[in-house]
């Protein structure tokens, strides 16, 4: 089944998440895929145009729409061992809530129409 994915998960999941990934091969199969999946596109780059202003990464907020795409079993399970790694170190910030809320409390964000998370809603 699909799940929507708004920019700012996008982004968390391309630059935090994925890159710490382990497991099987096909476990890593299943993330490089995802990996390629959840990245943005030439078009949307340009259309997003995203600037680095310090540390933080901007865009333009107008044209940002969440995207569906598929989230395989072994890819959630993949994001989630990551995320409780990150937990049991101590390594967790505020920014990584609306991806621990998806991926290990099973609730999926309810997108605003800005494209930014809303109260998630339990699933299951």
């Amino acid at each position: 089944m699909a799940e929507s994915f708004t920019v700012v998960e996008r982004l968390l999941l391309i630059q935090v998440v994925l890159p710490q990934a382990k497991g099987t091969m096909e476990m890593l199969r299943a993330i490089d895929k995802f990996a390629l999946e959840v990245g943005f596109g030439p078009k949307e780059r340009e259309a997003l145009a995203f600037k680095q202003e310090g540390n933080q990464i901007k865009w333009n907020a107008e044209v940002a729409q969440p995207v569906e795409m598929e989230c395989s079993p072994l890819v959630k399970v993949a994001v989630r061992n990551v995320l409780k790694a990150m937990d049991k170190a101590e390594t967790l910030d505020r920014s990584l809530m609306p991806l621990w809320e998806r991926f290990v409390d099973g609730k999926v964000p309810q997108p605003s129409p800005d494209g930014t998370p809303k109260e998630p809603v339990a699933v299951g």
